[in-house]
């Protein structure tokens, strides 16, 4: 059936185009492989495709937008006892969930991005956001210079989580919360920054 809405042209832009790097790589499918592959799944011309999707890296943002609506669809729910990193880690292992269909893409997308790095550099203030969006779903206020630096320092620890979940095959992911746990006491002088009361009073 024809799609119309547009957050399910959103899906079907980046699911089209994780199909297209499974089958040849990131950097090699077109954009115009692209616009064919999801104009023949939807009711929407090549051209307002292109239009909506003009670059791979607005591919790459339309999906990490897609994760953040996933994670944050339901309020999470956190106890008193819940520290600063113990709502951080659910908050970041709730997303890598939310990616685990895409897992095979998102690995061979990433081993082709290691030769593309400007495009690495242009999905950054997409990720800035999500990991924005993170903190304030952890309970946390993101404004000021504090904020910023928070932000910035909750991507680094992402980036590098990210990079061993993509390798890790446990189907309780243990490799991945033992490498999330590590980051987050490694920066414990920004989760430290972290340990204000939450904004909202947790449900019983």
């Amino acid at each position: 059936m024809k799609m119309t809405v547009a957050n399910d042209l959103d899906k079907v832009i980046f699911e089209s185009a994780f199909s297209l790097a499974l089958e040849n790589g990131w950097r090699v499918f077109s954009l115009s492989d692209l616009t064919q592959a999801v104009a023949e799944k939807t009711s929407i011309s090549q051209t307002l495709v292109r239009a909506h999707c003009p670059s791979k890296t607005a591919i790459l943002s339309i999906f990490e937008r897609h994760i953040d609506s996933i994670v944050l669809a339901d309020e999470i729910q956190f106890s008193e006892q819940d520290t600063a990193r113990d709502r951080i880690f659910e908050v970041l292992m709730l997303r890598l969930e939310a990616m685990q269909e895409y897992k095979p893409a998102l690995a061979r997308i990433s081993r082709d991005l290691t030769l593309d790095p400007m495009s690495v550099l242009a999905t950054g203030p997409t990720l800035l956001l999500s990991m924005a969006k993170m903190l304030n779903a952890s309970g946390h206020l993101t404004t000021g210079l504090v904020g910023v630096a928070e932000t910035h320092g909750l991507l680094i620890i992402w980036a590098s989580t990210f990079r061993t979940w993509l390798t890790d095959n446990n189907p309780d992911h243990s490799l991945t919360m033992a490498t999330l746990d590590k980051n987050l006491r490694r920066g414990k002088s920004f989760i430290n920054r972290l340990k204000v009361p939450l904004p909202f009073k947790p449900k019983s």
